[in-house]
């Protein structure tokens, strides 16, 4: 099985890619990370973005070819191992801007 695809992915680099696709356009806040993998939790806080234009439906395959972005997402996942997202910004239904939570010392 190729690695760069989604059915290769942990369940939970799974569902928070899932996750991106429903959301479009939007952040998640306070995503926990624990051994390098996201943990979708009821203290995460999802904010979706109403576009004002005609926005196309997400459509969902069983099995696709991950994009370069969440490649480098999951590579920064596995780089923090144990820590928070304090902000995931989603476009198009992939992420695009991460903003970590790290301790000072």
């Amino acid at each position: 099985m190729n690695p760069n695809t989604f059915g290769a992915l942990s369940p939970a680099n799974q569902e928070i890619t899932r996750r991106m696709q429903e959301i479009g356009f939007g952040t998640i806040r306070d995503l926990p990370v624990i051994d390098g993998e996201p943990q979708l939790k009821e203290a995460c806080v999802i904010k979706r973005r109403k576009l004002t234009r005609r926005e196309v439906k997400a459509t969902f395959s069983e099995d696709f070819e991950l994009k370069t972005e969440n490649i480098e997402l999951f590579h920064t996942l596995s780089e923090i191992q144990n820590g928070v997202i304090a902000c995931l910004e989603v476009q198009h239904g992939l992420p695009c801007n991460i903003d970590i939570v790290e301790n000072a010392l």
